[in-house]
């Protein structure tokens, strides 16, 4: 039997489901308190897809992308494609660059239309559409269940993707800094000058995890498809990064420098979780 999978666009990101008004007379589902249950999210990465297991990046695409959609267009969405997407982002590099612009905002202008599960077809949104989409939050990250509040929130899927950032950026090449730079953070007892040090190893690390994102990130900024005040790469992996939780990475950018370096046989590092701002 054939596969059926969702399409993905040319950056490997899926496309969104197209928003219809669902048809005259459609029966509509309740909730137990009575209200109409008309929407639902939708995860874009199946939870269940091997491609995504065992992995840091894998964890972190699966909580990055979903969109709030009508309970009839989701379910004719499984409907015509129940075995996942055409593609899945497989090294590291690829899962990072996918993610990055996921955190961006991006999402193509071409959709998929659910109206006829048996036929679905990909169209292009017009700009009110797009417009709608975008300034609706309405595709966002994955919001969890706070069993506390008893709302939807997103800070458990956040740390996800920046823990999943933070251990890419640290994976880096180190070694290239400036020696002074690595002299000073490893050794110096002031507190302050190793803060600055530490700041400017985790940039460095950054633009060095960015930069071959750059071309791709540039045409999506340019063509209106990500959040405009996230102008570049660096700019999205760095909003994981707040600076209040700057001096919680050092102690693992300290541990893979000295790797790096051959100096010394480091512990495995503690786990490193960003928190929102």
């Amino acid at each position: 039997m054939v596969e059926r999978l969702a399409p993905v666009d040319e950056y490997g990101v899926p496309l969104a489901i197209h928003p219809y008004d669902p048809p005259k007379g459609m029966p509509q589902s309740r909730r137990e308190d009575g209200s109409l249950w008309e929407d639902e999210d939708h995860g874009f990465y199946c939870h269940s897809a091997p491609e995504l297991t065992g992995s840091e990046g894998g964890k972190a695409l699966r909580v990055s992308m979903a969109q709030t959609t009508g309970r009839w267009l989701h379910s004719n969405k499984h409907r015509a494609y129940p075995d996942g997407l055409e593609r899945y982002p497989q090294t590291e590099a690829e899962q990072f660059g996918t993610l990055v612009l996921i955190a961006g905002g991006y999402f193509s202008r071409i959709a998929v239309d659910y109206r006829d599960a048996d036929n679905p077809r990909q169209v292009t949104m017009t700009k009110r559409t797009y417009a709608t989409l975008r300034n609706a939050n309405t595709i966002h990250i994955v919001r969890h269940s706070d069993s506390r509040e008893k709302t939807k929130s997103p800070h458990y899927s956040f740390d996800k993707i920046g823990k999943f950032f933070a251990s890419y950026a640290k994976s880096q090449d180190l070694s290239l800094l400036n020696e002074s730079t690595i002299d000073c953070f490893l050794h110096t007892e002031d507190l302050k000058q190793k803060h600055k040090m530490g700041r400017t190893i985790i940039f460095h690390a950054i633009d060095h995890a960015t930069d071959p994102l750059n071309p791709s990130y540039a045409k999506a900024f340019e063509e209106g498809l990500v959040i405009p005040k996230l102008i570049t790469a660096r700019d999205v992996v760095m909003q994981y990064f707040h600076k209040n939780k700057w001096p919680d990475y050092f102690n693992a950018f300290e541990q893979e420098i000295k790797a790096q370096l051959g100096l010394t046989n480091p512990p495995k590092p503690r786990i490193i979780t960003p928190v929102t701002n």
